[in-house]
């Protein structure tokens, strides 16, 4: 399975890359860049992209829209946020997200959002 994770912090994505990996999800692609991130999904081709929802440019729910969109490739796509007290599930499955998560530390959510839908 090939996950692409999609975040503007780099911290944030070695983070998640390592957990992921030790999880056993092998094939984990990044980038800081969401304006580049549609061209690595049609590049790439991922089962799951798994993209934070504050980024500058284009934020989490932008970029899910564009892939359901554009793409015959159909990836998943996981919105997760890192915010407190914010729970924008509704907006998430609106732009077409198939899942939607809490950004922690130890990434326990998002490798939970990963096994609920792969």
């Amino acid at each position: 399975m090939k996950i692409l994770c999609v975040d503007d912090n780099p911290a944030d994505l070695v983070l998640m890359k390592t957990y992921l990996v030790a999880a056993g999800y092998r094939d984990v692609l990044t980038t800081n860049d969401v304006l580049h991130a549609p061209a690595l999904v049609e590049q790439e081709r991922p089962d799951i992209v798994v993209t934070d929802t504050n980024m500058p440019r284009m934020n989490g729910f932008e970029l899910c829209q564009t892939i359901k969109v554009r793409f015959k490739h159909k990836c998943k796509v996981i919105v997760m946020t890192g915010a407190v007290g914010c729970d924008d599930s509704a907006v998430a499955k609106e732009h077409g997200a198939d899942a939607y998560c809490f950004k922690t530390s130890e990434c326990e959510e998002i490798i939970k959002a990963i096994e609920s839908i792969r």
